[in-house]
């Protein structure tokens, strides 16, 4: 997946706060818009997703709306803030304040992800990929296809032979570490979104890790208690990036 165009329109402080925090783990950087009286300037735009404040809307903002719908049918139309919500056709309207969940499951109902998304584990510890492959592809409705790796050389071989979507690594591994393949994967010109397991050790790791790229970091401790929030990180990598 590219990174996608990102528009937000509104005087909300804490809701372009939000986007741009909930975006910076990926390639997308949100232009914002932060007065309806320069809203002239989304007719100029190219955006795949759009988020307006609903109260902005009167009959000219919604005809330049319609005009973008009609030249891009992808485009993801978002109202922010519930009482304008009835000022247009929105495909999903977000109330402030920003509720998390209620964002990504509004606006994630609008992007098509890949069929099947597919997702490659790379970690020693054979029960890590086990875990994984039990909990996405059991969700209902799911669509994943999980490949496992014990080590960097086989994680190599592994997206050659057919790339992720995504990533999840393990950083301290036998044969060929995480950062060893993910400098390696970056040499060669991939450029796949990327979840790095790391503990309290790994701080010379990650400053390794950053000269190549810049991959999300988790705790890997924990992460068996919060699939939840592993899957919506998965899905925005894939989606934003």
């Amino acid at each position: 997946m590219s990174k996608r165009s990102v528009l937000l329109a509104t005087e909300n402080k804490k809701a372009i706060e939000h986007l741009i925090t909930y975006l910076q783990d990926t390639e997308s950087v949100p232009t914002v818009i932060r007065r309806k009286s320069d809203l002239a300037a989304i007719s100029s735009c190219e955006p795949d997703l759009i988020f307006v404040e609903s109260e902005w809307v009167d009959k000219r903002v919604a005809n330049r709306l319609d005009q973008l719908k009609a030249s891009r049918p992808k485009l993801g139309c978002f109202g922010l803030g519930a009482r304008g919500q009835g000022r247009y056709a929105w495909d999903g309207v977000i109330d402030f304040p920003v509720d998390e969940r209620q964002f990504q499951k509004t606006v994630f109902s609008k992007i098509d992800l890949p069929h099947p998304l597919r997702l490659l584990v790379v970690d020693d510890e054979p029960e890590v990929g086990t875990t994984l492959r039990d909990y996405f592809e059991g969700l209902k409705g799911a669509d994943f296809e999980i490949r496992t790796a014990s080590n960097g050389l086989e994680g190599f071989k592994a997206v050659e032979q057919m790339v992720p979507h995504c990533m999840i690594l393990d950083i301290k591994m036998p044969v060929r570490s995480g950062v060893e393949l993910y400098r390696d994967l970056c040499r060669a010109g991939y450029r796949i979104p990327t979840i790095f397991f790391i503990d309290s050790t790994a701080s010379d790791d990650i400053r390794e890790i950053r000269k190549w790229g810049m991959p999300v970091f988790v705790e890997k401790g924990g992460w068996q208690g919060s699939m939840p929030e592993m899957l919506a990180l998965v899905k925005k990598l894939v989606a934003f990036s």
